[in-house]
């Protein structure tokens, strides 16, 4: 499935990564739906108990997982993809 807001050179790169390789831990889901409801890195780090360094590198491995250039464009790949939708189903 080709979530609509990548750009083709984004969806190449994804489309290559193996299944493994796209599959999201709790926490990196957790700090997905942080940025979703507005927070910064900062009030993410807190929140989920990460250092600043941590932080940068869980939302950079978010952001390349779901071939988004930024964090506001993770966010709206991971809703088109139903991540974000199916967390919150238990």
């Amino acid at each position: 499935m080709w979530p609509y807001s990548m750009t083709a050179a984004r969806y190449c790169e994804w489309a290559t990564m193996s299944e493994g390789e796209r599959q999201f831990s709790t926490r990196e889901l957790e700090v997905l739906d942080c940025m979703m409801n507005g927070l910064t890195p900062p009030e993410i780090a807190d929140t989920v108990g990460f250092s600043g360094r941590t932080m940068r590198r869980v939302r950079r491995r978010i952001r390349h997982k779901l071939g988004a250039s930024t964090d506001a464009q993770a966010v709206v790949v991971g809703l088109e993809a139903g991540l974000l939708g199916r967390r919150g189903e238990k």
